[in-house]
């Protein structure tokens, strides 16, 4: 699966917080007539946790609240595996067509663990730069 992206505890930040790890391109969905899944997976310290229920007040998965993606690109994300894996179905078929779904562009999203009973997060704030292969801070998916 080329969409896996690694979520590990970033003990450079005060308070420690999620990072997620872009190298590859592992966050790029290419267009695709087929739906594609992207994995999150817990790394380092973040592999004794677990994604927090999406039920829950800092859902495991959550979309920032100040970008929100369109309606029928993504799927409802899923916990697997003693929610330590993530997953989340993505469409990316955009063909320029008159009234279908702008599939394409970068969708920041939130992720929440709970690490020996405390609970970390990636950081969102609108217009901060982005590295290019970690992050803490704006994390997100890019449909190309």
């Amino acid at each position: 699966m080329r969409n896996v992206l690694i979520v590990s505890l970033d003990n450079d930040t005060h308070p420690t917080c999620l990072s997620i790890d872009e190298k590859g391109n592992a966050n790029c969905v290419k267009n695709n007539k087929n739906w594609q899944t992207i994995r999150w997976t817990l790394s380092g310290k973040a592999a004794h946790g677990s994604f927090k229920a999406q039920t829950r007040t800092k859902p495991g998965f959550a979309w920032a609240p100040f970008r929100k993606p369109p309606t029928g690109i993504f799927s409802d994300p899923v916990l697997r595996h003693g929610d330590t894996v993530l997953t989340l179905a993505v469409l990316n078929d955009y063909k320029g067509d008159p009234g279908s779904i702008q599939t394409k562009g970068e969708f920041i999203y939130q992720l929440s663990v709970t690490v020996d009973g405390k609970t970390y997060q990636s950081i969102l704030k609108p217009g901060a730069r982005v590295p290019k292969t970690r992050t803490t801070t704006n994390p997100r998916i890019k449909n190309t």
